[in-house]
């Protein structure tokens, strides 16, 4: 009886042997790919900080293109404000002249420089003073 306690006391040594073996072989596996874990850990929290400092940087493009853009509509804003004005101004003094033409206040057809009779020259001159006007405001705009 002694005899086959000795073998099954080695059978399970063996075993064990064997079980430790390849219990080493993977704690061996386990330290190698921690290594390669902590290598990508740290690769990754890198990534991270650029990731961070380049959405920061697109933050702050983004505000400055807000701020440039909201500039510029407020510059084209002004604009259109001053071109409607002139525009307005304009067809009235297109209406006017076009008025006075037609009615024949202008000056006498081949007499150049001449008022027609009866005219004081007051509503040609405050013609000229608007063209004058309108055409100031005209290059004030460029």
């Amino acid at each position: 009886m002694t005899f086959a306690l000795d073998i099954f006391l080695i059978v399970l040594l063996v075993l064990a042997i064997g079980y430790g073996f390849v219990l080493n072989r993977r704690i061996v596996a386990l330290r190698r790919d921690q290594k390669d874990l902590d290598k990508l850990a740290a690769s990754f929290n890198a990534a991270t900080v650029r990731a961070e400092a380049g959405v920061a940087q697109l933050r702050s493009a983004t505000e400055n293109s807000v701020r440039s853009l909201q500039q510029s509509i407020n510059k084209a804003e002004t604009i259109i404000g001053d071109l409607d004005y002139l525009l307005e101004r304009g067809e009235r003094t297109a209406d006017r002249l076009e008025g006075a033409v037609r009615s024949g206040e202008g000056l006498v057809p081949g007499e150049r420089g001449r008022r027609p009779e009866g005219s004081d020259g007051s509503d040609l001159a405050e013609n000229n003073l608007e063209e004058r006007e309108l055409l100031k405001a005209l290059r004030a705009v460029r």
